[in-house]
């Protein structure tokens, strides 16, 4: 296994070369990376617009995906890097840390309880909608219900939904309630449309983290570009 993952990452970084040396006369710079799903909705903009505006001769490659998908893309050599918030095997890859986010459970501000919720097994009468599996954001909350002894089959009814707005816009309609970062939702949370509903035994951060594979020859020239992008207010 040992002796695959190194000759994969030497025939990726070899076809890497190639395409570098064989890029047109403009001098344009290729960058491929992959985001998450509620990264690249709501979090990397900002960030991204400034890296563009100071390197405009730079072809950027975005690609979506949920954590397993990037993950596959990286021992692939689709891309070169990804920003991911799920879980992954941490000594296949060098990281750098973008953010640390709170992750909430949320419902519509209208939404009514028959009694108010004070701990997690108090929401088990809801629907909730969570991701489809593989998604950072479903691992997150698979996670922190099984540090409680509980599962997302605990609740007595389900949504699955592959799409961050659609979910958001199900919860807006008061179809449910979730769990997700604060930051997918600050708009609604500031125009009164949703609200976070505290609880006694779940408080969450988890970090938003860049990864690239271990050993490529890119590895610097990758850091200097997450670090680039990382936000200040952020790398503190």
């Amino acid at each position: 296994k040992l002796l695959y993952k190194k000759m994969n990452q030497i025939k990726n970084d070899d076809e890497s070369l190639k395409e570098i040396l064989s890029k047109n006369n403009h001098g344009l710079k290729d960058i491929s990376f992959g985001v998450t799903m509620t990264i690249g909705e709501y979090i990397i903009a900002d960030p991204i617009s400034d890296y563009i505006k100071n390197h405009p001769d730079t072809n950027l490659m975005i690609t979506f995906g949920n954590t397993s998908e990037l993950l596959k893309k990286l021992s692939d050599g689709v891309i070169d890097f990804a920003l991911v918030e799920g879980y992954f095997p941490e000594n296949d890859y060098e990281t750098l840390l973008f953010s640390k986010e709170e992750f909430v459970p949320v419902c519509s501000a209208k939404h009514s309880f028959n009694q108010k919720p004070r701990v997690i097994k108090d929401l088990f009468p809801e629907r909730i909608l969570i991701r489809e599996p593989g998604s950072g954001t479903r691992n997150i909350l698979e996670r922190a219900l099984a540090l409680n002894n509980y599962s997302t089959s605990d609740f007595r009814n389900f949504t699955q939904v592959e799409n961050m707005h659609a979910i958001i816009s199900l919860i807006e309609k008061d179809c449910g309630i979730t769990f997700l970062y604060k930051a997918a939702v600050a708009s609604g949370l500031q125009s009164g449309y949703l609200k976070t509903i505290p609880l006694d035994d779940f408080r969450v951060k988890h970090d938003f983290t860049f990864i690239w594979p271990k050993d490529t020859v890119f590895s610097e020239e990758i850091r200097a570009i997450c670090e680039e992008i990382q936000p200040i207010t952020h790398s503190a």
